[in-house]
């Protein structure tokens, strides 16, 4: 529960992150680390990812783009999205009345006109007009859920 704990916070900005992880947490570095492969092949664990502050590294516009995709296209859209690396996220949510759309995406840009260009592009390579975009306006919170 320890390492899982450690795991969820920043890592250590040295040469050697996981040996002193494993040192805060009083196991050895090969324990840890096979703890961690372990919880990687059986699901437990998806990644370990870098997360960066969107904002700081210059991308200043963003939108939730929402569309409404044939059950049978959801999937093929979805990872056409999930192509442009410019999406950061990218799902399917069932609709509910006053919200249609099943296919969500965030996008990132530098300004307000080179978004409007890039859901123009994801729209013509979808296929498909997005129903909504809903566009940032002030970020109130963002985290990684903790376990």
């Amino acid at each position: 529960h320890r390492l899982v704990s450690a795991l969820q916070n920043d890592f250590p900005l040295v040469p050697h992150p996981f040996a002193q992880l494993a040192a805060d947490q009083q196991v050895s570095e090969d324990t840890a680390l096979r703890l961690v492969q372990t919880w990687f092949e059986c699901g437990a664990l998806r990644r370990i990812a870098l997360l960066a502050k969107h904002q700081n590294l210059g991308f200043r516009a963003n939108a939730m783009c929402v569309w409404q995709i044939p059950t049978e296209k959801v999937d093929d859209t979805g990872l056409i999205l999930a192509k442009h690396p410019e999406v950061s996220h990218c799902y399917e949510r069932t609709p509910f009345p006053g919200m249609p759309g099943n296919v969500y995406a965030m996008v990132h840009s530098t300004n307000p006109q080179t978004l409007r260009h890039l859901v123009n592009t994801l729209e013509k390579d979808v296929g498909f007009s997005a129903l909504h975009r809903l566009h940032s306006i002030h970020e109130y919170k963002k985290s990684s859920l903790r376990l």
